[in-house]
Parts: C-alpha cells; sequence; structure tokens
C-alpha cells in the first residue's frame, strides 16, 4: 500500500534537479549537475577565532550552480537539494581528521520569524541528514530569541550586535566534555555560528565547537 502511494506521489509530483530542474528517474541530482558540483567541492578548512576552534566550508559562494542550490534549500526544503548537500558535506567530513573526535550534532537555529514564514528550518534538516550519515546523534542544543534583522546586507559589526545574545542553552541537554559540529547553510562573517559556540562554551561546557557550512564567501581570519 505504502509503495503504490508513492508511486502515485511520484507520479503526480514527479522529481526535479535542484539545479537545472530536469526531471529525474532517481537519485537526487542529474549526472552533469552532479559531476560539476563534485568538481567544485573544495574543502576549506582554517583556524578558528574566537569561540570557534575550526572553520569548515565546502563550495565557494559566488558560482551559480552554489547558488542556485542553496537557494533550493534555504527557501524552499528542496529534499533533493538537502540530500545532495548532507551527503557531500558528510563524505568531506569522514575524510578530514580534525573530526574524527566529533561526538554530536547541532546547528545555529533559524530566527523564529523566518521559520514560521517558510515552514522549516534548513539548519536543522541539514544537520539532522549529516548527523544520520555519520551515525551521530544530532541535538537541538540552542534556542533562539524571537527578534532581530536579517543579516543579510548588515556589515560585519551589525551583524556581530544582530546576534548578541539571541541564542540561549537548551535546558534538556547536558554537553559538558563533548566536541560539537555546528552546522549552518552559510558562514558570512562568521558572527552567528561564534555567538552560537560562545553558548554552546561558556553555558553548556562544550570541550570544542567546529563550525561547518554549505558554502561562505570567504573563511578568513575575519570569519
Amino acid at each position: 500500500m505504502n509503495h503504490l502511494f508513492s508511486t502515485f506521489i511520484s507520479l503526480l509530483f514527479p522529481s526535479r534537479c535542484p539545479i537545472c530542474r530536469t526531471f529525474l528517474d532517481r537519485d537526487m541530482m542529474c549526472d552533469p549537475c552532479r559531476t560539476n558540483m563534485t568538481l567544485l567541492a573544495d574543502l576549506i578548512r582554517q583556524e578558528g577565532s574566537e569561540s570557534v576552534d575550526l572553520f569548515y566550508s565546502l563550495y565557494p559562494y559566488g558560482n551559480a550552480s552554489v547558488k542556485t542550490l542553496l537557494f533550493a534549500m534555504k527557501n524552499k526544503g528542496h529534499r533533493n537539494a538537502l540530500a545532495f548537500v548532507s551527503e557531500q558535506m558528510a563524505r568531506h567530513i569522514r575524510q578530514d581528521s580534525f573530526l574524527s573526535g566529533v561526538s554530536l550534532v547541532t546547528y545555529a537555529p533559524r530566527r523564529p520569524g523566518e521559520k514560521q514564514r517558510y515552514g522549516f528550518d534548513q539548519a536543522q534538516l541539514l544537520a539532522r541528514k549529516i548527523a544520520a550519515r555519520l551515525s551521530l546523534p544530532c541535538i537541538p542544543a540552542l534556542l533562539r530569541k524571537p527578534g532581530g534583522k536579517k543579516q543579510r546586507g548588515l556589515t560585519g559589526e551589525e551583524r556581530a550586535l544582530n546576534v548578541k545574545e539571541k541564542f540561549i542553552a537548551n535546558p534538556h541537554y547536558d554537553l559538558a566534555g563533548n566536541t560539537v559540529l555546528l552546522i549552518d547553510d552559510v558562514i558570512t562573517t562568521g558572527s552567528t555560528v561564534k555567538e552560537c559556540a560562545s553558548v554552546l562554551k561558556l553555558h553548556m561546557g562544550v570541550h570544542k565547537v567546529y563550525a561547518f557550512s554549505f558554502t561562505s564567501p570567504s573563511i578568513q581570519t575575519d570569519v
């Protein structure tokens, strides 16, 4: 019965490539786009600053395909986009020796107003899929207070002020001594993940925080 229902849904709403919108018979992305994205993947690792121990990013932000995939994931919750991105991020995490000590996955929560508007939190969805692929728990360690503006269009200083004290520790979890993988879709100036990492360390006793994003305009000392 479930198989028949799934078949009916797939016929009614056929799967499409999240980048070029080609109809798919199987898989999460068409072969040309998958090849292109696989070639584009370039894991960047940089020593952290302040509360974040290491920064990671996988794709160059300026690429048109990357932006299309990001939009599909962030604004549409596109299941194929999330599946492909989580697959790629998990694969590179497994290959990096620095990440071997990670004991759990968490994420930078979306602003409550945006979550209500779109009906989902893309960082949460991405973190859950990555954690599942790594056989690690995904913990909603952080809660986000209402308010604040969109980060887009703000200066670095404005971004830092915009997220200051906007995250609080989830009192249902004890993460003392853990090494945490903090997932976000984009790291721009790093203000959001640094604020999240501060809460994880100062209020939850986390040992180390590695911030990993799908894409970043640039990972540099000012992140």
